[in-house]
Formats: structure tokens, sequence, C-alpha cells
């Protein structure tokens, strides 16, 4: 097992610039989408969350495997692999969205419970692992409670006129990388 030292704790990298990376294509992508952008917001949007799902791969196991913000944490890194899942799901329905028209409700349904159980279970264990220091700590709460009100408020069929709360929730991803990119460098041991 690799220890997470200074030298190997680039989950903060790599995931944390994967989040703003998702987080900001994503939110650029809703934005456009409610200026009537057409395709392209569609594109930005789905490729957004692809990009967020692969990033929680990096927060879970970092370069090596054992340097993640769940450290050696076999549970906390289950967690961020489903939640990771989820959100790669939620971007294939918006790639077959862009290609075909319309994506099966059901792989919808699989990706939001996969993406906010996986979610909750993920900033859970991220703070209780207590790798990520600071506001780092307790970051991937906030994007993960407001995309569970986003998603609920569609499932639910209410989410006319809360487009916008799509951005938020997009850059609040984009936030949290930004606190995983600036988390402190000495991770310990």
């Amino acid at each position: 097992m690799v220890e997470v030292t200074k030298k190997t704790a680039n989950w903060r990298l790599l995931g944390g610039g994967g989040l703003v990376l998702g987080g900001l294509l994503w939110a650029i992508g809703a934005i456009l989408a409610m200026a009537g952008g057409g395709a392209a917001s569609g594109w930005l949007s789905a490729i957004g969350l692809l990009v967020v799902g692969v990033a929680h791969l990096f927060v879970a196991f970092g370069e090596t495997g054992s340097n993640g913000a769940v450290g050696a944490s076999g549970w906390g890194k289950v967690v961020l692999v489903a939640a990771a899942l989820g959100w790669v799901l939620l971007g294939v329905v918006g790639i077959i969205g862009q290609v075909s028209g319309s994506a099966p409700s059901w792989l919808s349904t699989v990706g939001i419970v996969l993406a906010l159980v996986g979610g909750i279970l993920s900033a859970i264990a991220i703070f209780g692992r207590g790798v990520a220091k600071g506001i780092a700590k307790w970051a991937m709460f906030v994007p993960v409670i407001l995309a569970a009100v986003f998603y609920l408020l569609g499932l639910a069929g209410m989410s006319a006129g809360y487009e916008w709360l799509g951005i938020v929730v997009a850059v609040t991803f984009l936030l949290t990388g930004l606190a995983y990119l600036f988390n402190k460098m000495d991770v310990g041991k």
C-alpha cells in the first residue's frame, strides 16, 4: 500500500481539477440552455457531467489507489465509485438525448439514485476520514444536497422554473474542486 504523503496526495489536483472542469462545462451548458443555446448547451452539460463522474474516481483513488480523499478506506472508495457511476450515467443520458432525442427514463433514475446516495455517503466518508482538511473536508456536502433538491424536483415533475438550480449545482461542484485543489498539501499519515 502506498502511504498518503505530500507527494502522493494527487486526489487534490486530479479530482479537484476534474470537478472544476466538469462543473465549469456543466454550468456553461446550463446557462446556454436557459438562454436557448441549442445543441451546444446539451453537449457541454453532458460532457461536464461525465467529467464530474470521472473526477469522483480520482477523489476516491488518487493516482495509485490508496491516496484518495478517503485514504485506504474501502467503504469510502465504494461509495465514491457509486457516485461516479451515477454522474457518468447522467452524462450518458445527456449524450443519448443529444443523439437520439431521449434516453430511457429508468437510466436517468438509476443515475440520479447512484449520484445522490453515493454522493451523500461519499461526503460522509470524506468528512470522517480526515484526509481533506478545512473547508475541503465539508465541501462535497453542498453540491450533493443541492443536487438532491434539483433532481427530486425533476422526478416530482416540479422542475419548471428551477432550471437555475442546475447552474448552482454545477457551480458548487466547481467550488468543491477549488476547495480540493487548495487543500493543505501536508495531509499526513
